[in-house]
């Protein structure tokens, strides 16, 4: 497969003195300013492959092309950009009251994300309160991924990002709920009836939130492992708290896979 290098992420190429190029600041790299070099480096889009980037250097006065770029891969000025897959679909469904986190997320995952209904879509959920469950039984009955992000109190809670049949689902993050309260199971039923009457959660556990389910996105894309599967994350004036989810024998959703 072809190399397509692209400039660090977040850097830009600056002049450091008569004779280097400097790329980036934190940390900066700092490069010769030889024959070819400002070329490729503006040319390293992630669409070029390391030989075309190459013979710009050839053009642009350079006697060693390939031997370059390699250099400039090594330094770190230029990285391999990500092959990933297709961008993924989501379907975004949410509340009056969490439009804001819907707002900040679909800004977030725009570059990862293709936002549309359809049957493979990933269905990101956003409620002010613990929702009811019925409509998160029948997508995972109906083998619908889905990622449920509630606002509750002062705080956001991300998680799990459920594939049914393959990692757990929210009825057991309710299980292990009952494991340290005992009445937790009375309160599910109860979830969806009523609803707060404004949402609680300040601007920057919204914010970042919404950062921790579109970086989810992104990890689909590019084909790494979400990090919310099999786990929930709640953010709030205290620091994070992660919380594993795990496969509940009570529940059964793992025989999905079967």
């Amino acid at each position: 497969m072809a190399v397509r290098p692209v400039l660090r992420p977040g850097a830009v190429v600056l002049r450091r003195d008569a004779r280097h190029l400097q790329v980036g600041t934190t940390p900066a790299v700092v490069v010769r300013d030889e024959p070819g070099s400002a070329a490729v480096l503006r040319h390293a889009d992630g669409v070029r492959t390391a030989d075309e980037l190459a013979q710009i250097a050839v053009r642009a006065g350079s006697s060693r092309g390939a031997a370059l770029v390699a250099e400039l891969l090594a330094r770190g000025a230029l990285v391999v950009a990500p092959v990933g897959g297709r961008r993924p679909r989501v379907d975004l469904r949410h509340d009056a009251g969490g439009a804001r986190f819907a707002d900040v997320f679909r800004a977030l995952a725009a570059e990862d994300a293709v936002f549309e209904e359809c049957p493979q879509a990933l269905v990101v959920t956003v409620t002010v309160g613990e929702p009811a469950r019925a409509a998160f039984q029948a997508m995972r009955d109906h083998r619908i991924a889905h990622l449920p992000v509630v606002l509750i109190d002062d705080r956001v809670r991300v998680g799990p990002l459920v594939f049914p049949g393959h990692t757990p689902c929210l009825d057991c993050f309710d299980l292990q709920q009952s494991a340290g309260d005992p009445h937790w199971l009375a309160l599910v039923p109860q979830f969806g009836r009523s609803r707060p009457a404004r949402v609680g959660a300040g601007a920057s556990a919204v914010g970042l939130a919404a950062a921790e389910a579109a970086r989810a996105v992104e990890e689909l894309r590019i084909d790494t492992p979400p990090r919310l599967v099999g786990r929930s994350v709640l953010f709030g004036q205290a620091p994070r708290l992660e919380s594993t989810v795990g496969f509940q024998h009570r529940c059964g959703c793992h025989l999905l896979a079967a």
